[in-house]
């Protein structure tokens, strides 16, 4: 295709694209939709003459405005969806796939070989290629791990142009030094960065926000689907009987033969007030039972495991740790089966879309609100200490906050629901204020929503001066004409 049909200039009736689920907004000169990597190679030889930036999205599901445009191209993968190739190597599955594939489309074709891919934000809307660029994890994280094992090849497209491939294990740093695939060699203070010594190249492109390159392609490990899912939600009254259920399950082994805890989610009361609120407008939500309003927060577990009885003796025992802690095992929501599990996932999957709803009601007053909320993974306190160290500071900022995420880690996401501006400035404040506490104890600050624009000045205060021009640094080696996705992260 003649690249003046590839390059569209930029119009009203792409307005869209202007943003993502950050409510940032931006602007741009033009558009392109690329089908193949062909393509993608053509659009960018024909932007870098003219050094001209370029925006790269998938899905736009981003909280952090890393798709949002700050000037010149927007290079939107959506039409890069197809699934290439299916493979078997010693004994493990491999599919390749394009970046703009869907989870939920990913995983719909998967399954009907009894295979599935492990990373699975809560978003099931966001694109593969989005995954691998904010090194986005879901609720499984605590049985399968980081999202980096389960991406073993990638094809990206270079400032140029040309198209590289990256094999895990073909290309690692040694002495600070690594090639990349056109024969550069570029440099890295591994041990400023905190990184082994031999870091592999393909990890440098997970998690960096389209720094380097887009994306074309993805050869993904993907594994044999549990033959038995089982999801349990159980509901408290006290906070306190909550804390006693989660300290205890955190001390007890979950593993019986072939079954594991898989999923440990925590939702608390503004999360399921939220809830409620979207369920009176939402369709998908019409078959959840109501909650009860007494209840002052929920956590939802799975278990995965090839055998009904290995899964059995796990959930009698959360039973019987949900009973110690004073939760009524006959209002219990126990479910098995993919369809069934899906219901109950639903109302997870509810909480952060609710939360869209009521800011975006606050945007209608002042557009400079945006999505207020944290990625931090807190392990140094207790799950108890750190839920009330959130409301604490809340209360006295006198903000509405919701907290829900990751039991497993103490990786949860605290929303600010702000009612005027001058909330969302305190909201921020207090993110600020949090975000220098988990610094201070080495936590993850950044963990898988990203930076993006959003964060980025927040991102530059916390992060070390010799970190930042490490990245700054690996940046103009990567990218010597500072075209890709100007404003993610630091400003070059």
């Amino acid at each position: 295709m003649r690249i003046e049909k590839l390059i569209k200039s930029f119009e009203r009736s792409y307005d869209e694209y202007l943003e993502d689920e950050s409510k940032m907004k931006g602007t741009a000169a033009s558009i392109s939709f690329p089908e193949t990597k062909e393509e993608v190679s053509s659009i960018i030889q024909s932007l870098s003459v003219s050094r001209i930036p370029i925006t790269v999205q998938g899905g736009k599901t981003g909280i952090c405005g890393g798709a949002v445009p700050n000037t010149g191209h927007i290079m939107n993968l959506r039409n890069m969806s197809n699934i290439i190739q299916y493979q078997e190597k010693n004994g493990s599955h491999y599919v390749t796939v394009q970046p703009g594939i869907t989870i939920e489309e990913l995983n719909k074709q998967l399954y009907k070989r009894n295979l599935f891919w492990p990373p699975e934000p809560t978003e099931t809307s966001a694109t593969v290629g989005g995954v691998i660029a904010t090194k986005a994890q879901g609720i499984h994280k605590c049985l399968y791990g980081e999202t980096n094992d389960y991406i073993e090849e990638i094809s990206y497209v270079d400032h140029h142009g040309q198209i590289f491939t990256l094999k895990r294990g073909e290309r690692k740093f040694n002495r600070n030094q690594c090639m990349l695939p056109n024969g550069n060699v570029i440099t890295l203070d591994t041990n400023t960065m905190g990184i082994k010594e031999n870091h592999d190249l393909i990890d440098i492109f997970i998690g960096s926000e389209g720094m380097f390159g887009v994306i074309v392609e993805a050869t993904l490990e993907v594994l044999n689907r549990p033959k038995e899912i089982w999801g349990i939600v159980f509901f408290f009254q006290l906070a306190s009987d909550i804390y006693h259920f989660i300290e205890n399950m955190k001390n007890t082994d979950h593993q019986v033969g072939t079954a594991s805890l898989a999923a440990i989610e925590y939702m608390d009361k503004t999360a399921l007030k939220h809830v409620h609120e979207l369920k009176q407008v939402a369709t998908k939500l019409k078959d959840l039972p109501d909650v009860s309003g007494e209840t002052v927060g929920i956590v939802y577990l799975e278990i995965f495991g090839d055998l009904e009885a290995d899964i059995e003796k796990i959930a009698e025992k959360l039973m019987e740790l949900a009973v110690e802690s004073v939760s009524d095992p006959d209002t219990a929501w126990a479910v098995s089966g993919e369809i069934e599990i899906e219901k109950t996932r639903a109302l997870r999957h509810a909480v952060p879309e609710s939360i869209n709803v009521a800011v975006e009601r606050a945007r209608l007053k002042d557009n400079r609100i945006t999505k207020l909320g944290t990625d931090i993974a807190f392990k140094e306190k207790s799950f108890e200490e750190l839920v009330n160290c959130y409301q604490t500071d809340a209360d006295e900022a006198a903000l509405d906050i919701v907290v829900f995420g990751h039991i497993s880690d103490n990786h949860l996401h605290v929303n600010i629901v702000p009612k005027s501006y001058e909330d969302y400035c305190k909201g921020r404040r207090l993110i600020e204020k949090w975000s220098a506490q988990a610094a201070a104890n080495r936590c993850k600050i950044f963990t898988e929503h990203g930076v993006g624009k959003l964060k980025k000045e927040l991102y530059q205060r916390i992060t070390s001066k010799a970190i930042l021009n490490e990245l700054k640094h690996l940046k103009k080696q990567m990218d010597p004409i500072g075209i890709w996705n100007p404003g993610n992260m630091f400003d070059q």
